[in-house]
């Protein structure tokens, strides 16, 4: 699956706040940030076999991972009828709109 890249967009991570997390857990983390709506700070719409072939990891593994991002409030799960959505915890990871050369607008 290939995902359109706008370069008007960026991440930020504030590694500084992050918790100690798995490698497994950062590609899956990884996997999710290229499902979020910039607007929302939500992923939805993806299916979990989806980000787990994109995280490159098993399903086993892909659900340890997302308890333990979980566990350390990195995200957190909803479920709504049979569909999850997954918020990013935006005081650890920032998602903006680069606007005009140097000027940010976050969102």
């Amino acid at each position: 699956m290939t995902k359109k890249v706008n370069k008007d967009r960026f991440v930020k991570y504030y590694f500084h706040k992050m918790p100690k997390i798995s490698g497994i857990a950062w590609q899956t983390l990884n996997a999710l940030i290229t499902h979020v709506s910039y607007e929302t700070n939500f992923v939805r719409g993806v299916t979990g076999k989806e980000l787990y072939e994109e995280a490159g990891i098993c399903d086993n593994a892909f659900q340890k991972a997302l308890k333990e991002l979980e566990a350390k409030s990195v995200i957190k799960r909803e479920k709504i009828g049979r569909s999850k959505i997954y918020h990013i915890n935006p005081n650890l990871i920032l998602f903006g709109t680069n606007y005009e050369g140097d000027q940010f607008s976050v969102e």
